[in-house]
């Protein structure tokens, strides 16, 4: 099988670095690419290796541009297109947000009488001085009910995109609860006021728009539970599919099987695709693989050469293009 590059690490809003795996040698180039509002762009380069504090088959991509929440990031070995892994999302680090506790003014070490921003400036440590949640709100996390000291803290992530329903391509917005605190375990939720379930992912249509609740439990507890309120705002028109609805695409050659060539690609439509080779050759629908990933197997025995792959959206004609290198 293809050995692809699998980001694990890194890609929040704010970081200057991003961790990846791939199944390759020591000194393998990899780049980074980021994909927002319909622009793609290389932000980063690493070698397998080089120092990522994991091991042999890992890799440190130093970042050149900002990321933000939201962005998709994909990593290839050498150029853009060759062993691509599963796209991440660019996610909100939140670690150590206060709970309501409100910083002094002024400091006093010794005999010495400093401001708080000096105090830290200098090497200090951050002090508490008094809770007071109701004078600084927009630092404060509700929490409810904390039995045996078990913070109960999720994030909420909406993502607005289009699904196949009934074999209509529809509006939707996919609400995902994520980032548990670890010492809740395995957590139940209420969507909407319904049965506790283990469901963490959503999806609402436009009929479902405005507000909506989840309320989530830690393990074996139906009492310490924390309930946020967001927002479903879905636009009410038919999507028109675009290359832009394929947000990253990949290319792999299976040794092992004669040299078969074959495109991978990424998006919430069907897609088909092709390979040309001779020029001639026609789309074929590509087949879907866990969700969103989609795949297409082409000839055996692919000559060496460099091939342009076209893959798009089924029943329309713009095209999304990868260079296929075949080296051996």
């Amino acid at each position: 099988m293809v050995n692809t590059v699998e980001i694990f690490s890194g890609h929040y809003q704010g970081s200057s670095e991003v961790y990846a795996t791939c199944n390759e040698a020591d000194g393998t180039d990899i780049v980074l690419w980021k994909f927002s509002n319909g622009v793609d762009l290389q932000i980063g380069t690493g070698t397998i290796g080089n120092d990522a504090g994991y091991g042999a088959g890992y890799v440190k991509i130093t970042l050149e541009d900002n990321i933000a929440i939201g962005d998709l990031l994909v990593a290839y070995v050498d150029e853009f297109g060759k062993q691509g892994g599963k796209p991440v999302v660019v996610y909100e680090y939140n670690i150590g947000v206060k709970t309501g506790w409100r910083n002094p003014d002024l400091v006093l070490v010794g005999a010495n009488e400093a401001s708080y921003d000096t105090y830290l400036q200098d090497g200090g440590f951050q002090i508490a001085d008094i809770y007071a949640p109701e004078a600084i709100i927009n630092n404060t996390i509700p929490r409810e009910a904390n039995p045996n000291a078990k913070f109960i803290d999720f994030t909420i992530e909406k993502s607005y995109t289009t699904q196949l329903i009934s074999s209509v391509v529809t509006n939707v917005c996919i609400v995902t609860i994520k980032n548990f605190t670890a010492a809740m375990g395995s957590p139940r939720a209420k969507w909407d006021g319904g049965s506790l379930e283990q469901v963490y992912q959503k999806t609402f249509l436009y009929a479902e728009n405005g507000d909506h609740t989840v309320e989530v439990f830690a393990e074996n507890s139906d009492y310490g539970s924390k309930i946020l309120t967001f927002n479903v705002s879905i636009v009410n028109t038919t999507p028109t599919p675009t290359v832009t609805d394929i947000w990253s695409a990949s290319y792999g050659i299976n040794p092992e099987a004669s040299r078969t060539v074959f495109l991978d690609a990424y998006s919430n439509r069907p897609l088909e695709s092709r390979l040309l080779i001779t020029g001639s050759e026609t789309f074929a629908a590509m087949t879907s693989d866990s969700g969103s990933r989609w795949n297409g197997s082409y000839s055996y025995n692919v000559p060496y050469g460099t091939y342009v792959g076209e893959i798009r959206v089924q029943g329309t004609a713009a095209v999304k293009t990868i260079d296929v290198k075949v080296t051996f």
